[in-house]
């Protein structure tokens, strides 16, 4: 039994490693909808209210392109222009409520605590001549 609870443990911190790799990557909607995945197993109201915004989040995002087909050319610039700016908010509360539920999955595991927080620092190799 404890082995089959571990082995639940770590899956669920593998996916999770993984979630917050795709967030790194600015692969926002790919870690929300693998979170969507996970969370709809869960029996905990709140973690079911942040995953029903999440999604509605990321169905907005999605649909929101069209009304660009049906706006007049006179206003369709400054249109586009706005819908790229909701569009990067939208992004961002996605990242937002993502990250609330990695730390409630995680348990607030203090590991990942740190990998959400901290700062992405670029490797660069080092060349001698």
């Amino acid at each position: 039994m404890l082995l089959i609870y571990n082995s639940e443990i770590y899956f669920m911190f593998d996916q999770l490693l993984q979630i917050i790799h795709y967030i790194d990557q600015d692969r926002i909607i790919d870690a929300a909808s693998k979170l969507l995945e996970i969370v709809k197993d869960k029996d905990d109201e709140e973690l079911m209210k942040i995953a029903a915004e999440l999604e509605k989040e990321i169905k907005e995002l999605r649909e929101e392109k069209s009304i660009l087909e049906v706006v007049s050319l006179t206003y369709a610039t400054e249109f586009k222009h706005l819908l790229e700016e909701m569009e990067n908010v939208r992004k961002r509360k996605i990242k937002l409520l993502s990250m609330e539920l990695i730390n409630r999955l995680g348990g607030n595991n203090y590991l990942v605590k740190e990998l959400l927080t901290q700062r992405r620092v670029e490797v660069k190799p080092h060349t001698f001549i």
